[in-house]
């Protein structure tokens, strides 16, 4: 096996731990992540430095400020200056998060409003790595560090997101830090995130088996075998992640001598000397751990405000919040009365009208956080039965559902809805409230409408601050909404009455 020295090598390499401005924490190591992987890549791997940017905010005579339009317009040139013999690089190590369409890489531009326009968005990234036409593609991110070894916090990889780990190529692979899941540390004693560090070392030559060269196959086996083992030794659970495709074996680096340490940057000089026992958990370190154990009991969470101290506790709040809004919807039902028939029920949520539509809208939000099962049978026009979103509370005989109708009883006016739905989750309770109306049917009756299936809010309530004083707020203004909706679903009615002939 031989190195393709003919070939080109490009990189860009990124570290950044100022997240000042951004409301997200700072980062400890990941300057120093990025500088020494990328003297691993001009010492071990065969890199030219002309080949290789470099983008973090810790002092190195190579490092170019870490802005999104400058890494970007780097990856783009990389990708386009590639040929068909030549590899690219991409690693990032940082902060990261993703939306229901995209996941992105944090810079210091980034602004929660303007995720898209202040972040690096993988979407984008794929593009450019899928337009190349380099033999290979390769990329590892470090995204999300945590716990006493800190928190890079976000969550690069989704589920639904797999495909962000995907490049098409003639051979490509993408090493990510941890699990959608999963928090990736940082080590205080290693200066170093858990898997850049052992990158690193997998690339000096620790991940050889045959002593000669580091491979990719070597050295993705190598890095998640010593992140999984170093991570369960200080209680925590962190699975890297390989996704990718290659013909034969790929020599990522090669073995050199151990003369060569004298030669090394500091950057590397410092990972060599480092010995793994120390790494281990020492008993001389029992007051450091005791201390932390005091500062994490000690912090105030703003997560715990939506938390409920027992099932007791959140289905109280539950039942009061409900006598609430109850009283709330009796009163409004004075100002609708005087139109058409108005009135207000309490209901069990898997009585809702529209309630596939509610079941589909909650399992795409938040499925593993609810308590409540999914489930509804349906015949369809050849009579067979097919199994279609409904929902049900475990507790299937608790009412915790307001409806509040309006309508007279003929065709000439929908009947429309206002659901309000305290809904229990795993740790505490959201608040459910749409709008809905009916069509008219077979045989002249009035049937929900999927269509006007109306999401209007959807929130965690806060539990800790009068969530009855918030939500009876949030009603007095869709109140108003849903009165200009009944409005609307009256003229929907009549145009189409005249639209079937009916004046």
């Amino acid at each position: 096996m031989s190195l393709q020295l003919t070939a080109k090598r490009y990189a860009v390499i990124v570290g950044i731990n100022d997240y000042s401005g951004t409301d997200i924490n700072n980062l400890n190591f990941c300057g120093a992540d990025a500088v020494a992987f990328y003297e691993a890549l001009i010492h071990y791997s065969d890199y030219s430095e002309d080949d290789v940017w470099l983008f973090s905010d810790v002092q190195h005579n190579k490092a170019e400020r870490p802005t999104n339009s400058d890494i970007l317009s780097k990856i783009q040139l990389m990708c386009d200056k590639a040929t068909e013999e030549d590899s690219i690089l991409f690693y990032f190590a940082g902060h990261g998060t993703s939306d229901e369409n995209d996941s992105f890489l944090i810079t210091k531009e980034y602004r929660e409003n303007i995720l898209k326009d202040s972040s690096i968005p993988m979407n984008k990234v794929n593009e450019y790595f899928s337009a190349s036409v380099a033999k290979f593609k390769l990329r590892f991110f470090d995204a999300c560090h945590s716990g006493r070894m800190m928190r890079r916090t976000g969550n690069l990889i989704k589920p639904v997101l797999e495909k962000h780990l995907i490049v098409g190529a003639e051979g490509w692979a993408t090493l990510a830090a941890c699990k959608e899941d999963q928090f990736a540390h940082e080590f205080g004693e290693l200066g170093h995130g858990i898997f850049s560090y052992f990158l690193v070392k997998g690339l000096s030559g620790s991940a050889t088996i045959d002593g000669e060269f580091v491979t990719l196959d070597n050295l993705k086996n190598y890095v998640m075998d010593k992140t999984i083992e170093l991570s369960k030794r200080y209680g925590y659970v962190q699975t890297p992640v390989f996704t990718g495709e290659q013909a034969g074996s790929l020599a990522i680096s090669r073995v050199k001598g151990k003369d060569v340490s004298e030669a090394l940057p500091e950057s590397l000089t410092n990972i060599e000397q480092i010995k793994e026992e120390k790494l281990e958990p020492q008993t001389e370190k029992i007051q450091d751990f005791l201390g932390e154990l005091d500062k994490v009991l000690n912090v105030e969470h703003g997560s715990v405000k939506y938390i409920a101290k027992s099932q007791t506790d959140k289905l109280n709040i539950i039942k009061e919040l409900i006598t609430d809004i109850l009283k709330w919807a009796e009163g409004k039902t004075g100002e609708l009365i005087k139109r058409a028939d108005s009135g207000v029920k309490v209901v069990n949520i898997g009585n809702v009208p529209n309630a596939a539509q509610v079941a589909e809208f909650l399992y795409n939000k938040t499925e593993d956080a609810l308590e409540v099962e999914y489930y509804c049978r349906k015949i369809d026009e050849s009579g067979r039965y097919h199994d279609i979103y409904a929902l049900n509370l475990k507790e299937r005989n608790t009412n915790n559902t307001v409806i509040l109708t309006f309508g007279n009883g003929t065709l000439l006016i929908p009947n429309s809805y206002m659901v309000i739905s305290p809904i229990p989750s795993t740790t505490g309770v959201y608040l459910l409230i749409y709008f809905g109306s009916t069509k008219p049917g077979y045989a002249m009756t009035e049937i929900w409408e999927p269509a006007t299936f109306s999401p209007k809010r959807y929130y965690h309530l806060s539990i800790d601050k009068k969530p009855n004083e918030i939500v009876i707020n949030d009603l007095e203004q869709l109140f108003v909404e849903y009165i200009s909706f009944i409005s609307e679903s009256i003229i929907a009615r009549r145009v189409y009455f005249e639209r079937i002939g009916l004046k």
